[in-house]
């Protein structure tokens, strides 16, 4: 600066507080401010040389746009290479769900999958060869039996497999009122 030879490394740069508050519309200790913030942070290393500052960046091979260019090409490779790993398991995933699919009690299954991801709740391939099992042993060893316990716990929003309730038959209903108002006479002729 002047008459004064200063040598700028990798990452630095050698301006005035007033030149650089000029470029970025500041005011010098406004200027002043932000390199002391930027070197209580670590991120710059700010000197005096003469009338000017000169400003070191800390790690500025991270924030090079020549070495950026060499890192997204590395970043794409790699994407590249994470892309053809999940077609490699969409592929697995497939073949089990076809392997699901070819029974009525798959196909069941494969539904009751569905709508546990509908629930935002989804089952892994060991939770539906459990439920599938589940809905075997409560069948009682019928498929057409366990097909339907599938399709009920489908249709009544719940997440796992359950026995199909039994309906109430219109004696039991009479018999329990029955049974509270006999309750209710007692305790009125007691009363």
């Amino acid at each position: 600066m002047g008459m004064t030879t200063v040598s700028c490394g990798y990452g630095q740069i050698v301006m005035s507080c007033r030149t650089l508050g000029a470029r970025w519309g500041w005011s010098e200790a406004k200027v002043r401010r932000f390199l002391k913030l930027l070197a209580n942070l670590h991120q710059v290393v700010s000197k005096s040389v003469g009338v000017s500052t000169q400003i070191t960046i800390c790690n500025y091979s991270t924030y090079d746009p020549k070495r950026r260019n060499n890192d997204a090409t590395a970043t794409q490779t790699r994407r590249t290479g994470d892309a053809q790993v999940t077609t490699k398991k969409n592929e697995k995933n497939d073949k089990n769900e076809e392997t699901l699919s070819g029974s009525p009690l798959g196909r069941a299954i494969t539904d009751f999958a569905e709508h546990r991801k509908k629930l935002r709740k989804p089952a892994t391939k060991r939770a539906l060869e459990l439920a599938r099992a589940k809905a075997l042993k409560l069948g009682g060893g019928d498929e057409a039996r366990a097909v339907a316990i599938v399709e009920n716990a489908i249709e009544s929003g719940w997440q796992g497999i359950y026995p199909i309730p039994e309906p109430r038959r219109q004696a039991d209903r009479r018999e329990l009122g029955s049974g509270i108002n006999q309750t209710l006479e007692e305790a009125l002729r007691d009363g």
